[in-house]
C-alpha cells in the first residue's frame, strides 16, 4: 500500500479535515528483528480497538466495515510490514485513507473523533532537516533528511547524472594516448586505459576526479542556493577531501560519514547523518530557549496555554516550545482575544488545545519544537518566543 509523504503542508491539510467520524491510528513499529514480526499483531489489536470505539458511537456494521476496509488490506500486506521505519500513522475518514511511515516512534493510540489527531506527527515539522551528499563515484545522491524520513532530491539526480556522462565522454587526447581495454559499463562498454607522458594514468585520474567533483560542488551550490540547512558529506576520505577543495556551500559540516557509500542504504545514511547534526540542532534549540528567557521581561515571550493560543492565532509566534506529551482538551473560540474553556476529558466538540496552538503557529509561519518536560524553560508546558512585543508587555 502506498504511503503519503509527510511534511508541514501535509500535516496542516490533515488538520483541516472535519467529519462526523475520523479515525486516527498510531503505532510504534520495529524495522528489524523479533519485534518486527509483531508489527502486524499489534496493528490488528489497534484495529480491534478502533472497531470497538466505532461500535460505541452506534455506527452500523456496514459503515464500520467500509471505514476500516484499508486496514484489512494492510493486515495481509506482508512485504509492507517487512519494510518499516520507527512509527506508523493511519488516518481514515469517509472511505479515504492517508498512511504515513514515520522516522520517529509514536505512542500506540487510537482516537475516534470529529477531526484527526495530528499532534504525534508534529515532530516532522520541527525544522530539524538536513542534507546528505553521497559521493558515490558510480552515482552521486543528494538526500533530504529529517524527522519525516529521507528522500532523494530527484531533480539533483538528473544534474549529477548528466555531469557523470559528460565526464565519461571527456577525451584527454591532447595529453594522452588511449586505447580500449576490457569491457566495462562505462562509455559503451569500453574501459579507457591511459598511456601518456609526464605523470601517467594516475595523474590523469586525479585530474578527472577533481574536475568531476568541482562540477558536483558547483551543482550543489546552485541547487541549494540560499538554503541554510546543514549538509553532511558521505564517502571515502580521499573523495571527501578532494570535494572540500571545491565546496562553496557555507553550511557543509566539517564532520563526515566515512566508508564506502555504496554499502549504505538511504536509511542508513540518514541515521548516520543524524548522529553528525543532532548536536548542531540541540545548540540551536538551546539558543532559542535562552532567547525566550531573555525575552520575558521585554515582552517578547509568553507562556501558558491561553496566552500561547492567542499569540499563535494572531500570527505573532516565531517559535513555539511544547512539552512532549502535554494534553489538554477544551474549546477555543479563536475570535478576538478568544475564549478558552478547559475540559477534564475528551468530549464531542472539544479539541486538544496544545495541538491547536501548534497548528496555528505553523499556519502562520512559526516554528514548533517538542521538548522533554525537563527541558522546558521555567517548567512550563508551553511557551512561545514572539516576533514582536506582546500587548501585555
Amino acid at each position: 500500500m502506498r504511503t503519503t509523504p509527510l511534511n508541514r503542508k501535509a500535516i496542516l491539510e490533515l488538520a483541516e479535515v472535519q467529519a462526523p467520524v475520523c479515525v486516527s491510528l498510531l503505532m510504534e513499529t520495529a524495522a528489524r528483528g523479533q519485534q518486527a514480526r509483531q508489527n502486524q499483531v499489534r496493528f490488528k489489536n489497534l484495529v480491534q480497538q478502533a472497531q470497538a470505539s466505532l461500535e460505541a458511537r452506534n455506527l452500523r456494521q456496514d459503515e464500520i466495515k467500509k471505514l476500516l476496509q484499508p486496514t484489512e488490506q494492510l493486515l495481509v500486506d506482508t512485504p509492507f510490514w517487512s519494510h518499516q521505519m520507527e512509527g506508523l500513522g493511519l488516518y481514515l475518514e469517509g472511505g479515504q485513507r492517508r498512511l504515513y511511515q514515520l522516522a520517529f516512534p509514536v505512542v500506540d493510540r487510537v482516537v475516534v473523533a470529529d477531526r484527526f489527531h495530528v499532534k504525534p506527527l508534529l515532530k516532522a515539522a520541527t525544522g530539524e532537516n538536513y542534507y546528505i551528499l553521497n559521493l558515490n563515484l558510480n552515482g552521486v545522491q543528494l538526500l533530504e533528511c529529517g524527522p519525516a524520513g529521507v528522500k532523494e532530491c530527484s531533480s539533483f539526480e538528473e544534474v549529477a547524472a548528466s555531469l557523470q556522462e559528460a565526464m565519461a565522454a571527456k577525451e584527454y587526447v591532447s595529453q594522452l594516448q588511449l586505447h580500449s581495454g576490457a569491457p566495462s559499463p562505462g562509455r559503451g562498454g569500453r574501459t579507457v586505459v591511459y598511456h601518456g607522458h609526464g605523470g601517467g594514468a594516475e595523474d590523469v585520474r586525479k585530474v578527472a576526479l577533481s574536475e568531476w567533483l568541482g562540477s558536483i560542488a558547483r551543482a550543489v551550490e546552485g541547487f541549494l542556493g540560499d538554503d541554510e540547512r546543514p549538509l553532511v558529506l558521505a564517502g571515502v576520505d580521499y573523495v571527501i577531501g578532494e570535494y572540500r577543495k571545491h565546496d562553496r556551500y557555507p553550511h557543509t559540516l566539517a564532520v563526515a560519514i566515512g566508508g564506502s557509500p555504496e554499502r549504505k542504504s538511504a536509511r542508513d545514511l540518514q541515521q548516520a547523518g543524524w548522529e553528525k547534526v543532532k548536536g548542531l540542532f540541540e545548540q540551536r534549540l538551546q539558543r532559542e530557549i535562552e532567547r525566550f528567557q531573555a525575552g520575558v521581561s521585554a515582552g517578547r515571550s509568553v507562556n501558558g496555554l491561553e496566552e500561547c493560543l492567542k499569540a499563535a492565532g494572531q500570527g505573532s509566534v516565531a517559535h513555539l516550545l511544547l512539552a512532549d506529551g502535554a494534553v489538554q482538551w477544551g474549546t477555543y473560540s479563536g475570535a478576538g482575544n478568544g475564549e478558552v474553556c478547559l475540559l477534564d476529558q475528551q468530549q464531542p466538540g472539544a479539541e486538544e488545545l496544545f495541538e491547536r496552538a501548534c497548528l496555528d503557529a505553523l499556519r502562520n509561519g512559526g516554528e514548533v519544537s517538542l521538548l522533554s518536560p525537563s527541558s522546558m524553560p521555567g517548567g512550563y508546558q508551553i511557551a512561545a518566543l514572539l516576533r514582536f512585543h506582546s500587548p501585555a508587555g
